[in-house]
Formats: C-alpha cells, structure tokens, sequence
C-alpha cells in the first residue's frame, strides 16, 4: 500500500507537508511513502548538500521531513501550508510504540551499546514490537565490503522498515545505496539512536519550546558542533532565508 502524503517544492527540495500525527499514522501499517525513502533534513543536511552535488542529487529526488525550526518557519511562511517540526527522535520513539504488531524494524547505526539499550527498551515496553535485526557499522565505503555486508544482513532480515542513525551527510547516501538494493522503507533519522538510547542528552521541552535546541546541543559538544553550525547557519541565511525573504516581500507588494 501507497500512502499519498502532500509535498511542497522549496528550491531544490520537496518537503512533506504532514506533522507527527499525520506521520507515525502512516508508519502503523506495512507501507511505503512516496520514493520510500525518507530524510530527517536540518539547517546543516542543506549545507552539505549544496556543497556536494551527489548528495544534492540524492536529496532532490527523494522526500525530506523539516527537523529544523528554521526550515520549518520559513516552509510555512513561503507555502501558507501548515508544516511542523518532526524531529527524529520523537517521531522514530512515538512509531515503534504504535505501529503494527507484524511491522518489521531494522536498526541501522550508533554503536553495539546503544542499540543493545534500545532494543532492551523498546521491547520491555512493547514485547509484541518486532526488532528483527540490529547493526553498528564499522565504517561507510559506498564500493567497499562492509556496505555489502549490510546489504546481506538487511536483506536477510527482510524488514518493513530500516531505521537509519549515521548522521548526515553518511546516512544520506547510505540510504541511497540501500533503497537500490533492498525492498524496504528507509528512514534517516540523524542522532535519535544517541538520544533515545540515553548517551546524549536532548533538550528539555522548554528549550524546544523557545527554539534553543540547537544551543543546547551546542553547550554537550562545542568541539564538534561549532564548526558546523557556524557554516550551516550562515549557510542557510544567504542561500535560503533571505532569498525568502525576497520572495516573501515581492509577494506582499504584488497582493496590495
């Protein structure tokens, strides 16, 4: 079964027009949404992406989810459609715990120790919930054995849905490479492994709620982050926000 979610075009990128609801709905049941492949996309996926023209290419093809406040903003403003954030952490937790009992989960990502604590979890809260196979990759070569050793314990698996928590932009093109080889619905899912198995920290609902997810994240791990966000964001507003912004303003003017 094919479930027709809206989309709405922002520059390259086709974006589902769906919140939470509307989403873990949809995973309840063996189901393959648009391409079947499906992208948790921040400020720093479209970073990346613009400066790498294969995972653009990628990007551009397949459907991507606002799991940033900023892309979100400007979505809704731009398209007068009403887009939430999806974050991955709480959509992945909230779809495990209510989708159907035959739906089939592979976990793909983090380490051995994190996903032996999410299996553990999930399955003490939910014992019916089928977590069918679990891998920590070692490394990401697109040419070399250990994507074909993933390939075989995916496949031999068989599952409905492939989890995926290597980070952008790695997940990306893993998830590329794997939709091409194996019959199941991939989504990319970022750092939610991390979170939901406890070794990092998430920002409280009131740091969410003022949109200060991002300085949270950035106060656990400046070393790694500040580079990132420093180009990210800078990034976003000259290539994304203020040519928004234009389009926004020329609209204003053209509807007086």
């Amino acid at each position: 079964m094919k479930i027709a979610i809206k989309k709405f075009k922002w520059f390259e990128y086709s974006f589902l027009v769906t919140n939470e609801y509307e989403l873990i709905k949809s995973f309840k049941h063996k189901v393959i949404i648009g391409t079947g492949s499906i992208h948790f996309t921040n400020v720093y996926t479209l970073y990346c992406a613009d400066k790498e023209a294969s995972l653009k290419k990628i990007l551009s093809s397949e459907e991507l989810i606002s799991d940033g406040v900023p892309i979100t903003f400007f979505l809704r403003k731009i398209s007068k459609k009403p887009f939430k954030q999806i974050r991955g952490p709480s959509f992945m937790k909230q779809a495990l715990l209510n989708c159907d009992a035959d739906v089939r989960h592979f976990l793909l990502g983090s380490t051995e120790e994190n996903l032996g604590i999410l299996q553990r979890s999930f399955t003490n809260a939910r014992p019916e919930l089928q977590i069918v196979g679990t891998l920590a990759p070692v490394n990401f070569d697109s040419t070399g054995e250990e994507v074909l050793k993933w390939i075989e314990a995916i496949g031999d698996s068989s599952p409905d849905i492939v989890w995926v928590g290597l980070g952008t932009p790695k997940q990306d093109y893993a998830i590329s490479i794997l939709s091409n080889q194996i019959k199941s619905n991939f989504v990319g899912v970022g750092a939610a492994f991390d979170f939901l198995a406890g070794t990092k920290k998430e920002a409280p609902d009131w740091v969410r709620k003022f949109a200060m997810e991002w300085l949270f994240r950035f106060l656990q791990e400046p070393k790694r982050l500040w580079r990132r966000y420093l180009k990210g964001n800078t990034h976003f507003i000259v290539h994304y926000a203020f040519p928004t912004l234009k389009d926004l303003w020329k609209l204003r003017i053209f509807n007086r």
